[in-house]
């Protein structure tokens, strides 16, 4: 019961649509930004996750609905259980192969939806609404990030979307879970919609996901401590952020 270790490729015909994707620190050297800002959401949200998405299980999507049509079948050699993560990650929305998504992470962790709670699941609309906020190209939601780094909850807002309030989302309009949409990561494995056992897969030292399933969220709201050199690289960010932004016509972002 709990925590069991494994690799993606032992579990990955267990991996259901409604399952949750969590992940800790970046660690692609090549992309610093990303690196800093995992382990800002880590220190700030006092856990190990900084980054979350929902999963598809495209084996159980019905063949008549157009997701077919756009997804890239070039990236996939394995085709007899395809599985997706819809991620929230800048610039916009964007769907991805879950085998992807789970590299250049040190940990990671597969989060089963309860047996009870995916023959509720509302698999069309769980899909669906994940499926049209990353055709539509729905931009990041940069500045909520920014209020929880100021130690504020973000309102619920749909309009731009970041990581966890995309799993939020998603399991709301599947129709087994009633909660906010505000979420961190680390409340993604909070949330009591689970089975008992989780999967971690990551090739880091295997850590225990705090709270897991307990529907106690830990939010520690708070300002972050950053040093100097981390106030100069997010200002910076920011920065950037903004001017691609407005490259992309995003006049809000």
């Amino acid at each position: 019961m709990g925590m069991q270790v494994a690799k993606f490729e032992d579990i990955q015909h267990l991996i259901k649509t409604g399952d949750q994707l969590l992940v800790g620190t970046y660690t692609n050297p090549s992309k610093p930004l990303m690196r800093l800002l995992s382990r800002l959401i880590n220190k700030n949200t006092d856990s190990d996750q900084s980054h979350a998405a929902p999963i598809v299980s495209m084996s159980m999507v019905p063949t008549e609905l157009d997701y077919y049509e756009y997804v890239l079948w070039d990236q996939v050699q394995d085709k007899s259980n395809l599985l997706f993560c819809p991620e929230a990650l800048w610039p916009t929305m964007k769907w991805s192969l879950m085998e992807h998504s789970i590299d250049h992470w040190e940990d990671v962790w597969v989060l089963p939806l309860r047996r009870d709670l995916y023959d509720r699941l509302d698999h069309i609309a769980y899909t669906n609404w994940l499926f049209d906020v990353c055709k539509e190209k729905v931009p990041y939601d940069i500045m909520n990030l920014i209020i929880y780094w100021l130690g504020k909850v973000p309102p619920e807002d749909l309009e731009k979307l970041y990581c966890s309030e995309t799993c939020g989302a998603a399991l709301k309009k599947g129709g087994v879970y009633d909660g906010t949409t505000s979420l961190t990561p680390a409340q993604v494995g909070q949330i009591s919609i689970y089975d008992d056992d989780y999967y971690y897969i990551g090739v880091g030292t295997p850590k225990k996901i705090k709270g897991y399933n307990s529907g106690i969220l830990s939010m520690s709201a708070r300002p972050t401590c950053m040093s100097r050199e981390d106030i100069r690289c997010y200002k910076a960010y920011v920065r950037l952020a903004k001017r691609i932004s407005k490259l992309c016509g995003d006049k809000d972002g």
